[in-house]
Protein backbone atom coordinates (compact mmCIF):
# COMPACT_ATOMS: atom_id res chain seq x y z
CA UNK A 1 0.00 0.00 0.00
CA UNK A 2 1.00 3.29 -1.11
CA UNK A 3 0.40 6.29 1.20
CA UNK A 4 0.90 10.22 0.96
CA UNK A 5 1.07 11.73 4.57
CA UNK A 6 2.32 15.05 6.17
CA UNK A 7 3.78 15.91 9.46
CA UNK A 8 3.15 19.50 10.47
CA UNK A 9 5.08 20.59 13.31
CA UNK A 10 4.41 24.27 14.98
CA UNK A 11 7.34 25.70 17.04
CA UNK A 12 7.80 28.55 19.23
CA UNK A 13 11.12 29.20 21.03
CA UNK A 14 11.82 25.33 21.09
CA UNK A 15 14.74 25.12 19.48
CA UNK A 16 16.63 22.59 22.09
CA UNK A 17 13.25 20.29 22.28
CA UNK A 18 12.77 20.57 17.97
CA UNK A 19 15.42 17.68 17.11
CA UNK A 20 14.28 15.24 19.18
CA UNK A 21 10.66 15.37 18.15
CA UNK A 22 11.83 15.65 13.96
CA UNK A 23 14.15 12.17 15.11
CA UNK A 24 10.84 10.35 16.57
CA UNK A 25 8.87 11.70 13.30
CA UNK A 26 11.59 9.93 11.21
CA UNK A 27 11.77 6.65 13.42
CA UNK A 28 8.33 6.33 13.22
CA UNK A 29 8.24 7.15 9.52
CA UNK A 30 10.88 4.46 9.13
CA UNK A 31 8.82 1.83 10.95
CA UNK A 32 5.87 2.40 8.15
CA UNK A 33 7.70 -0.34 5.93
CA UNK A 34 7.26 -2.83 8.47
CA UNK A 35 3.24 -2.63 7.80
CA UNK A 36 3.16 -2.91 4.33
CA UNK A 37 3.05 0.89 3.64
CA UNK A 38 5.03 2.58 0.95
CA UNK A 39 5.74 6.19 2.99
CA UNK A 40 5.79 9.54 1.00
CA UNK A 41 6.30 11.59 3.80
CA UNK A 42 6.13 15.76 4.07
CA UNK A 43 7.75 17.09 7.36
CA UNK A 44 6.39 20.66 7.78
CA UNK A 45 7.85 22.84 10.70
CA UNK A 46 5.87 25.86 10.92
CA UNK A 47 8.04 28.69 12.91
CA UNK A 48 5.80 30.98 14.81
CA UNK A 49 7.84 33.77 14.90
CA UNK A 50 10.23 32.23 17.22
CA UNK A 51 13.00 34.30 19.01
CA UNK A 52 15.51 31.83 19.44
CA UNK A 53 17.03 29.47 17.46
CA UNK A 54 14.08 27.90 16.31
CA UNK A 55 14.03 28.62 12.65
CA UNK A 56 17.29 27.89 11.99
CA UNK A 57 17.22 24.78 13.80
CA UNK A 58 14.27 23.58 11.35
CA UNK A 59 16.06 24.54 8.52
CA UNK A 60 19.22 22.56 9.50
CA UNK A 61 17.03 19.46 10.52
CA UNK A 62 14.90 19.59 6.86
CA UNK A 63 18.28 19.80 4.74
CA UNK A 64 19.33 16.47 6.55
CA UNK A 65 16.41 14.38 5.90
CA UNK A 66 16.57 11.38 4.79
CA UNK A 67 15.48 10.02 1.02
CA UNK A 68 11.21 9.18 1.04
CA UNK A 69 10.88 12.34 3.55
CA UNK A 70 10.46 15.89 2.21
CA UNK A 71 11.04 18.67 4.08
CA UNK A 72 9.68 22.73 4.11
CA UNK A 73 10.18 25.57 7.13
CA UNK A 74 7.60 27.99 6.68
CA UNK A 75 8.37 30.97 8.93
CA UNK A 76 5.66 33.09 10.05
CA UNK A 77 5.64 37.07 10.66
CA UNK A 78 4.20 37.35 13.95
CA UNK A 79 3.54 34.74 16.70
CA UNK A 80 -0.34 33.49 16.58
CA UNK A 81 -0.40 30.50 18.43
CA UNK A 82 -0.47 26.69 17.65
CA UNK A 83 -3.17 26.07 15.78
CA UNK A 84 -2.96 29.11 13.22
CA UNK A 85 1.12 28.18 12.80
CA UNK A 86 -0.66 24.28 12.47
CA UNK A 87 -3.38 25.62 9.53
CA UNK A 88 0.19 27.21 7.95
CA UNK A 89 1.43 24.60 7.78
CA UNK A 90 -1.34 22.33 6.23
CA UNK A 91 -1.46 24.75 3.52
CA UNK A 92 2.01 23.97 3.03
CA UNK A 93 1.77 20.61 1.70
CA UNK A 94 -0.69 19.31 -0.53
CA UNK A 95 -0.70 15.73 1.41
CA UNK A 96 -4.01 13.82 1.77
CA UNK A 97 -3.39 12.88 5.28
CA UNK A 98 -2.03 15.09 8.20
CA UNK A 99 -0.36 14.79 11.63
CA UNK A 100 0.85 17.05 13.98
CA UNK A 101 2.75 17.12 16.56
CA UNK A 102 4.17 19.46 19.07
CA UNK A 103 7.81 20.49 18.92
CA UNK A 104 8.51 19.55 22.71
CA UNK A 105 6.73 16.58 22.29
CA UNK A 106 7.79 12.95 20.76
CA UNK A 107 6.06 10.30 18.97
CA UNK A 108 6.44 6.65 19.90
CA UNK A 109 7.97 3.78 16.96
CA UNK A 110 4.61 2.76 15.97
CA UNK A 111 2.53 5.96 15.64
CA UNK A 112 2.60 6.48 12.19
CA UNK A 113 2.37 3.58 10.91
CA UNK A 114 -0.37 2.25 13.23
CA UNK A 115 -2.45 5.75 12.18
CA UNK A 116 -1.68 5.12 8.53
CA UNK A 117 -3.27 1.68 8.98
CA UNK A 118 -7.05 1.98 10.67
CA UNK A 119 -7.36 5.38 8.35
CA UNK A 120 -6.95 3.86 5.09
CA UNK A 121 -8.47 0.14 6.04
CA UNK A 122 -11.71 2.35 6.57
CA UNK A 123 -12.69 4.90 4.16
CA UNK A 124 -15.66 6.07 6.10
CA UNK A 125 -13.52 7.28 8.82
CA UNK A 126 -12.51 10.82 9.10
CA UNK A 127 -9.93 10.72 11.61
CA UNK A 128 -7.76 8.43 14.05
CA UNK A 129 -6.59 8.95 17.79
CA UNK A 130 -4.15 7.79 19.99
CA UNK A 131 -3.51 7.07 23.80
CA UNK A 132 -0.28 9.45 25.03
CA UNK A 133 1.96 8.62 27.82
CA UNK A 134 2.65 11.13 30.09
CA UNK A 135 5.66 11.95 31.57
CA UNK A 136 4.02 12.86 35.55
CA UNK A 137 1.17 10.01 37.01
CA UNK A 138 -2.05 10.96 35.95
CA UNK A 139 -5.56 9.52 37.07
CA UNK A 140 -6.76 6.59 34.91
CA UNK A 141 -10.31 8.30 35.13
CA UNK A 142 -8.40 11.87 33.50
CA UNK A 143 -6.74 9.66 30.35
CA UNK A 144 -9.35 9.27 27.80
CA UNK A 145 -10.75 12.76 28.72
CA UNK A 146 -7.66 14.34 27.47
CA UNK A 147 -7.00 11.96 24.54
CA UNK A 148 -9.92 13.36 23.12
CA UNK A 149 -8.90 16.93 23.58
CA UNK A 150 -5.46 17.41 21.74
CA UNK A 151 -4.31 16.77 18.40
CA UNK A 152 -0.11 15.57 18.60
CA UNK A 153 -2.19 12.28 19.31
CA UNK A 154 -4.37 12.45 15.58
CA UNK A 155 -4.51 11.97 12.03
CA UNK A 156 -6.66 13.19 9.85
CA UNK A 157 -7.69 13.03 6.22
CA UNK A 158 -7.37 16.58 4.23
CA UNK A 159 -10.61 17.11 3.23
CA UNK A 160 -11.80 16.63 6.85
CA UNK A 161 -9.51 19.17 8.20
CA UNK A 162 -10.78 21.72 5.44
CA UNK A 163 -14.26 20.84 5.98
CA UNK A 164 -14.36 21.63 9.49
CA UNK A 165 -12.32 25.39 8.99
CA UNK A 166 -9.33 24.10 10.65
CA UNK A 167 -8.31 25.56 14.08
CA UNK A 168 -10.27 28.34 15.58
CA UNK A 169 -9.45 31.84 14.94
CA UNK A 170 -10.10 33.74 18.20
CA UNK A 171 -7.00 34.86 19.53
CA UNK A 172 -8.81 34.27 22.99
CA UNK A 173 -8.60 30.29 22.12
CA UNK A 174 -4.92 30.21 21.88
CA UNK A 175 -4.70 32.74 25.32
CA UNK A 176 -6.90 29.93 27.35
CA UNK A 177 -5.27 27.21 25.74
CA UNK A 178 -8.37 25.60 23.74
CA UNK A 179 -7.53 25.34 20.70
CA UNK A 180 -6.69 21.55 20.49
CA UNK A 181 -10.08 21.23 22.13
CA UNK A 182 -12.26 23.25 20.38
CA UNK A 183 -10.62 21.16 16.92
CA UNK A 184 -11.37 17.65 18.39
CA UNK A 185 -15.35 19.06 19.30
CA UNK A 186 -15.81 20.27 15.67
CA UNK A 187 -14.49 16.64 14.34
CA UNK A 188 -16.72 14.56 16.92
CA UNK A 189 -19.84 16.79 15.08
CA UNK A 190 -18.57 16.84 11.46
CA UNK A 191 -17.10 13.11 11.03
CA UNK A 192 -17.00 9.27 12.64
CA UNK A 193 -13.56 8.61 13.82
CA UNK A 194 -12.21 6.42 15.86
CA UNK A 195 -9.77 4.95 19.00
CA UNK A 196 -6.63 3.22 18.10
CA UNK A 197 -5.88 2.00 21.93
CA UNK A 198 -2.30 2.13 22.12
CA UNK A 199 -0.27 4.88 23.32
CA UNK A 200 1.92 6.14 20.53
CA UNK A 201 2.59 9.81 21.48
CA UNK A 202 5.11 10.57 24.35
CA UNK A 203 3.67 13.84 26.08
CA UNK A 204 5.89 16.46 28.01
CA UNK A 205 4.57 18.69 30.50
CA UNK A 206 5.51 22.15 29.00
CA UNK A 207 5.53 25.05 32.06
CA UNK A 208 2.09 27.70 31.47
CA UNK A 209 0.03 25.09 29.43
CA UNK A 210 -3.04 23.93 30.15
CA UNK A 211 -2.26 20.97 31.36
CA UNK A 212 1.07 21.75 33.50
CA UNK A 213 -2.12 24.55 34.95
CA UNK A 214 -4.38 21.22 35.63
CA UNK A 215 -1.08 19.14 36.85
CA UNK A 216 -2.29 18.99 40.74
CA UNK A 217 -6.14 17.98 39.67
CA UNK A 218 -5.19 15.10 37.10
CA UNK A 219 -3.62 13.65 39.78
CA UNK A 220 -6.81 12.87 41.04
CA UNK A 221 -9.79 10.91 40.40
CA UNK A 222 -12.05 13.43 38.16
CA UNK A 223 -15.21 12.28 40.02
CA UNK A 224 -13.38 14.98 42.29
CA UNK A 225 -12.28 17.42 40.45
CA UNK A 226 -14.97 17.69 37.82
CA UNK A 227 -17.05 20.54 39.70
CA UNK A 228 -14.05 22.58 40.52
CA UNK A 229 -14.04 25.74 38.71
CA UNK A 230 -12.20 26.37 35.87
CA UNK A 231 -9.57 28.65 35.82
CA UNK A 232 -9.88 30.18 32.05
CA UNK A 233 -13.57 30.39 31.37
CA UNK A 234 -14.21 31.11 27.69
CA UNK A 235 -14.98 34.17 26.58
CA UNK A 236 -17.98 35.54 24.73
CA UNK A 237 -15.81 35.77 21.28
CA UNK A 238 -15.07 32.29 21.97
CA UNK A 239 -18.26 31.40 22.84
CA UNK A 240 -19.79 32.69 19.56
CA UNK A 241 -17.22 30.98 17.27
CA UNK A 242 -17.82 27.72 19.02
CA UNK A 243 -21.46 27.85 18.55
CA UNK A 244 -20.95 29.03 14.77
CA UNK A 245 -18.99 26.30 13.74
CA UNK A 246 -20.62 23.49 15.81
CA UNK A 247 -23.73 24.24 13.89
CA UNK A 248 -21.96 24.44 10.19
CA UNK A 249 -20.33 21.14 11.10
CA UNK A 250 -23.57 19.41 11.78
CA UNK A 251 -25.29 21.22 8.81
CA UNK A 252 -22.84 19.73 6.73
CA UNK A 253 -22.69 16.08 8.41
CA UNK A 254 -26.71 15.96 7.65
CA UNK A 255 -25.94 16.80 4.18
CA UNK A 256 -23.50 14.42 3.47
CA UNK A 257 -25.39 11.70 5.41
CA UNK A 258 -28.86 12.54 3.43
CA UNK A 259 -26.88 12.53 0.08
CA UNK A 260 -25.61 8.78 0.93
Amino acid sequence: MSCRAAVVIPVHNCAAELPRAVDSVLASAARAADYGIALVLDLVVVDDASTDASAEVAEALVATLPSGVRGRVVRCTDNRGAGPARDAGVAATDAELIFFLDADDEYLPSHIPECLGSLTADPGLGYVWTRRVWEIPIHESWSELLDRSTVMNLCIRRDWHLRAGGFPSHPDFRNHGYEDSFYRRILFALVPGMLIDEPTVLFHLRPGSTQALMAERICRPYAETKDTVADRLPTAPMLAEFETRIARAKALRAEIVAAG
